[in-house]
C-alpha cells in the first residue's frame, strides 16, 4: 500500500468498479424526470386565455393566436432535440388557439 487509504487494486478490478459506477449513473439518469418545454407551456397559456383577451381586443387575440400557431413547430423541434416533455401542453394549446381563431373569424 502506498500512502493512500484505498487498497491497491488490479486494472481489472478498477475497470469493473468503473463500469459498475457508470451503469448506476445511466440508470439514475433514465429515472430522472425530463424537464417540460417552456415554450409549450407558454403556448398552452396563450391558447387557454385567448378567449379572455378577445373580449378586450379582437386584434390582439388574433395576433396572439398567430404567434402561438407559428411558434408551435419551434417548440416541437426543441422538445424532440432536447428530449423534453410537454407535447400534450403543445397540442392542447395549439388546438385551443385554432378553435378561438376559427370562432372569431366566423363571428366576423
Amino acid at each position: 500500500m502506498t500512502g493512500s487509504a484505498l487498497p491497491d487494486r488490479s486494472d481489472e478490478e478498477r475497470k469493473a468498479a468503473f463500469d459498475e459506477l457508470m451503469r448506476a449513473e445511466i440508470l439514475r439518469e433514465k429515472r430522472a424526470p425530463k424537464p417540460v418545454n417552456g415554450l409549450a407551456v407558454a403556448i398552452l397559456a396563450v391558447g387557454l386565455f385567448g378567449g379572455l383577451v378577445a373580449m378586450y381586443s379582437l386584434l390582439l387575440a388574433m395576433i396572439w393566436g398567430f404567434l402561438a400557431l407559428f411558434t408551435g413547430p419551434f417548440a416541437f423541434v426543441q422538445m424532440r432535440d432536447r428530449g423534453q416533455r410537454g407535447l400534450t401542453c403543445l397540442v392542447v394549446g395549439l388546438a385551443a388557439c385554432a378553435t378561438w381563431m376559427a370562432l372569431f373569424l366566423i363571428v366576423l
